[in-house]
């Protein structure tokens, strides 16, 4: 699974919370009562020219949550699921189904509930939900090499799976000219990015969604160099948004005052 959430401020549709191979049983410890969050699912089922693959977008619109940030985070649940399709939103997503809490998230109810989005041709169990559960009990135990995955009484594969928090769980750049590019864009992935003082290779030292602390923490670690930033800000709503963009350029407590000036 992949799983995104919106951050209480940032001007950003969402960043990337944890992704991994264990399925719904690994991506349930993500979710949060008191927040909108969205994530990808993609089950894989049947076996040879029958084998197809389903995509599901979960919507975890938690009850919990204040009614007016909740509000203000669904209206970006269109946006979000483009962005989660892909180059272009281009990607196929065969259903959709929403959650107010994470005790929903469970690979039986899921199923239950878009079983007839991913029904498949050489499906001969009389129990449609039944056969899924299996097929997706095969798909994790491939996924992280066990042998002994089985199912438990709740339809979930039994073992735990890994955790990968933290927005840097997935890497979206690596060179910095694409990285600025993002930052640049009103509703890119990231609104920040520290680049290395060379015009021409623009190496990249980091970025992500998560603002001024983000830059700040990256300019701790890196108090041995300069580097040179973009931050990018969003102010108001609708169309009286705006979006502001900020130079920084971070000399660390480390650097030599010749080697600063160089770089500056």
């Amino acid at each position: 699974p992949e799983h995104h959430s919106m951050p209480p401020s940032s001007d950003v549709p969402a960043v990337v919370l944890g992704a991994g191979d264990m399925g719904i049983s690994e991506m349930r410890p993500f979710l949060e009562d008191d927040m909108v969050q969205w994530a990808l699912l993609r089950f894989d089922f049947g076996e040879g020219g029958f084998k197809r693959q389903k995509i599901l977008f979960l919507h975890i619109n938690g009850e919990l949550c204040p009614a007016v940030r909740r509000g203000k985070a669904n209206e970006l649940t269109a946006e979000v699921k483009h962005l989660l399709r892909g180059d272009g939103g281009k990607d196929p997503i065969h259903a959709s189904l929403e959650i107010k809490r994470g005790e929903e998230a469970t690979a039986e109810k899921v199923l239950e509930q878009v079983v007839r989005y991913f029904i498949v041709d050489n499906n001969t169990d009389a129990n449609p939900v039944s056969w899924l559960l299996k097929e997706y009990a095969c798909q994790i135990k491939e996924g992280s090499g066990s042998k002994g995955a089985l199912l438990s009484t709740d339809g979930e594969p039994t073992g735990r799976g890994r955790r990968i928090p933290g927005h840097q769980s997935v890497k979206l750049f690596t060179n910095g000219r694409d990285a600025l590019k993002a930052v640049a864009e009103p509703m890119g992935p990231w609104n920040w990015v520290f680049v290395r003082p060379d015009a021409e290779s623009l190496d990249l030292v980091d970025g992500g969604a998560d603002s001024i602390d983000g830059m700040l923490q990256c300019a701790t670690v890196h108090d041995d160099a300069v580097l040179f930033g973009l931050l990018r800000m969003g102010f108001g709503e609708g169309r009286l948004r705006r979006t502001k963009y900020v130079f920084v350029q971070a000399n660390g407590t480390k650097v030599s005052p010749v080697f600063r000036g160089r770089a500056g």
